[in-house]
């Protein structure tokens, strides 16, 4: 049988101690390197929704720019085949500072994404063209999308 004696005792009562004190100590240095975030709205272009690619990085520079797209009012007229999920046409936009530009599309295109910026402002991104795909069903007009670089909110083909 084993016997307890003080010095056991004494220090069953300090390891507790020791152990309350130590775990203590980074709850409150956590506490006071405490971060302040703020929240922002970009908003739409009049449409319901606003979005983001799901890439690692890219949406945001070093400049605090950020890129995506966001729907317009105007319902998707390819209902069929849909640019994003809602059905709206959406137009790359590029935010900074509290303000959104639109980018728009390529000529004769209706929907656009930006998904990528650079540090220095080029965006890359997708956008319809002005052309039916030839491969799409007959019964349904699909829009072809092809690749967008836009430089100081101007659009291009790449």
């Amino acid at each position: 049988m084993n016997v307890l004696n003080k010095s056991h005792l004494a220090m069953l009562g300090v390891v507790p101690l020791v152990l309350l004190l130590t775990s203590a100590t980074p709850v409150r240095a956590a506490a006071q390197e405490h971060h302040h975030y703020k929240l922002i709205d970009l908003g739409t272009f009049g449409g319901p929704a606003s979005y983001f690619s799901n890439g690692f990085d890219g949406i945001l520079n070093n400049r605090g720019t950020t890129v995506g797209w966001a729907d317009t009012p105007t319902p998707d007229p390819h209902p069929a085949t849909c640019f994003d999920p809602d059905c709206f046409v959406a137009h790359a936009f590029q935010a900074r500072n509290g303000g959104l530009a639109d980018l728009g599309a390529l000529p004769g295109g209706g929907s656009s994404q930006a998904v990528w910026i650079s540090a220095n402002g080029l965006i890359a991104g997708f956008s319809q063209i002005a052309e039916i795909d030839p491969l799409a069903c007959r019964d349904q007009l699909v829009a072809r999308a092809g690749l967008a670089a836009w430089q100081q909110a101007r659009a291009s083909n790449t």
